[in-house]
């Protein structure tokens, strides 16, 4: 009898020596199956937010080429496949202005919680010979008449529609950019309100300023016209005589016209 207790004793060792062992085998397996799904976890946040930072650089390129909008330009935070993208374009070689580098960040879910990251650029993308560029964000601005407030002239060529110039005399009043070289121009785009009617004019020192001639168009608005040459341009205002003039765009452009093209870039892919 001793013996036999011996013996199960032995035996019930053994099978908890092997339950342990199964117990440790089976951890030891979920903690690889854990690890690995959160690799593979990883991995899928890490491929969505590069496909969604491609998605930020494809709209980049359509912002520019079909919806004209002027460089640079820029789109923070927005919504694409279950994450955000910021993406900015801007000129790589200031002052030339010849060349685009689009840069786009993805996130997962978004930049405030990032859970994955990444970015693509293409950089020294051309920029087809017939596509209009815009001049107005690389001058400065100054006006006639001071200003309203914090209107200041400079905030009609910061690319926003929340801010403006607002004129501080009323009836005639005039808004001018300095390139501060010479620039070949051929299109202008304002808006504003309080305005009867703008004359484009342009000065190569400052002073003496000529009408641009066989225009298109009328502002507030788009006009195209046979382009000039010049340092200065300036929009000569005039209001209602009651009224103080207000522009919250100013842009001016170089280039023929017609549906823009952008070419192919250095493409490449980080973080």
């Amino acid at each position: 009898m001793h013996r036999l207790n011996k013996e199960k004793g032995v035996i019930l060792i053994f099978v908890l020596i092997v339950m342990v062992a199964l117990v440790g085998i089976a951890l030891a397996f979920w903690s690889m199956i854990s690890s690995d799904m959160k690799i593979t976890g990883a991995g899928l946040a890490d491929m969505k937010a590069f496909y969604i930072a491609e998605a930020g650089l494809a709209k980049a390129r359509w912002a520019l080429i079909k919806d004209a909008q002027s460089i640079p330009w820029q789109e923070t935070d927005t919504a694409f496949g279950g994450g955000t993208y910021t993406v900015t374009a801007d000129y790589s070689d200031p002052p030339t202005n010849q060349y685009v580098t689009i840069t786009s960040d993805g996130y997962v879910p978004d930049s405030t919680n990032i859970v994955a990251q990444r970015q693509v650029e293409e950089s020294n993308i051309t920029i087809a010979s017939g596509m209009n560029l815009s001049l107005a964000s690389n001058g400065t601005a100054a006006s006639s008449s001071g200003h309203q407030g914090q209107n200041l002239p400079g905030d009609a060529i910061d690319g926003k529609t929340n801010t403006k110039w607002a004129s501080s005399i009323k009836a005639t009043s005039w808004l001018a950019l300095d390139y501060g070289s010479a620039q070949t121009v051929s299109t202008v785009t304002a808006s504003g309100s309080k305005i009867n009617s703008i004359v484009v004019q342009y000065s190569n020192n400052g002073a003496s300023w000529t009408a641009v001639s066989s225009p298109s168009g009328a502002l507030p608005g788009t006009q195209t016209f046979t382009p000039v040459t010049a340092r200065y341009l300036r929009l000569n205002i005039t209001s209602g005589n009651n009224a103080k003039a207000q522009v919250k765009e100013f842009e001016s452009y170089t280039g023929t016209g017609g549906e823009p093209t952008l070419g192919q870039g250095k493409f490449s892919t980080s973080l």
